[in-house]
């Protein structure tokens, strides 16, 4: 029986997740497809988390900086087909 193990990998960006099969110790990445509207949410719960105080630490400057590039990826986003 294989035992799967969720972790957060360091040299990622947060919340990406690795699989981990303990028994032969391999990595190994989701391979689930995703549609648009759910990389949309995902994004869209990103940028709510930055208003609702989890990054109140950073400067306003790292502020505009994520919000600009959430918004440079929701646009992508709008050029692919639901």
């Amino acid at each position: 029986m294989i035992r799967w193990s969720y972790i957060q990998h360091t040299g990622i960006p947060s919340g990406v997740p690795f699989f981990i099969d303990i028994d032969i110790m391999k990595c190994r990445m989701p391979r689930n497809s995703v549609t648009r509207k759910e990389l949309e949410v995902r994004v869209l719960k990103i940028k709510n988390s930055l208003y609702d105080g989890t990054y109140q630490h950073k400067n306003g400057e790292w502020h505009d900086g994520a919000h600009t590039m959430l918004n440079k990826f929701l646009d992508i986003l709008q050029e692919y087909r639901v």
